[in-house]
């Protein structure tokens, strides 16, 4: 029987270079040897999962993952992936209570809190994003992608001045990141569009 580590191995080696379908061949093939429940099965699920997302092929990748979370429901990981899931396919509310689950297990995860505050931020509650956002950047201050959000959701609630202020403090921390450039840039394009926007005399 070939070993589990050696296919893990080259699963991860065809993932690095691009031949995902040689990947997930790979995994299957795992899926196979591997007894029930056991530790392989659900790291395997996890890979399969992991590509089907990135290829946005959400139905796939959804089952993947619940077949993880089946098999080791107390992985942070595997729950925070499936409510990206569900956020790109716009089920929100179950987006959500992944993402919580995922919270629940990890409640200092700055990656966790950064996208359950853009969920709920963008669909829900702004103001309630904008905690869980903040919240993100005061765990990890070089969380580009919390901030992208938060100063997104500023932006939503045309709150410029707040953006350009947690732009400014992120480049404090990190001068080299390309998306704060990028964020700093949308800001004051919106801002410019709001302020001409024509209003009455």
């Amino acid at each position: 029987m070939p070993d589990l580590r050696n296919l893990f191995n080259s699963a991860a080696e065809a993932t690095r270079e691009g031949n995902h379908s040689q990947a997930i061949r790979v995994y299957e093939e795992i899926l196979d040897l591997a007894p029930p429940n056991s530790e392989a099965r659900h790291l395997a699920h996890w890979g399969i999962g992991d590509i089907h997302l990135n290829h946005q092929e959400l139905s796939k990748a959804e089952s993947h993952f619940l077949s993880a979370i089946e098999i080791k429901p107390n992985v942070a990981d595997y729950h925070y992936l499936l409510g990206c899931c569900y956020t790109y396919a716009d089920r929100i509310n179950d987006a959500i209570e992944s993402l919580e689950k995922a919270l629940e297990i990890k409640p200092e995860s700055d990656v966790i809190l950064g996208q359950l505050g853009w969920v709920i931020g963008h669909n829900v509650d702004v103001d309630k994003g904008i905690k869980f956002c903040k919240k993100s950047l005061s765990i990890n201050p070089m969380n580009s992608g919390s901030l992208r959000d938060l100063c997104m959701l500023f932006c939503k609630q045309t709150k410029f001045g707040e953006a350009l202020v947690c732009i400014e403090e992120a480049e404090r921390h990190n001068q080299t990141d390309p998306l704060i450039a990028e964020v700093r840039a949308k800001v004051e394009f919106f801002r410019k569009q709001f302020d001409d926007i024509p209003r009455p005399e």
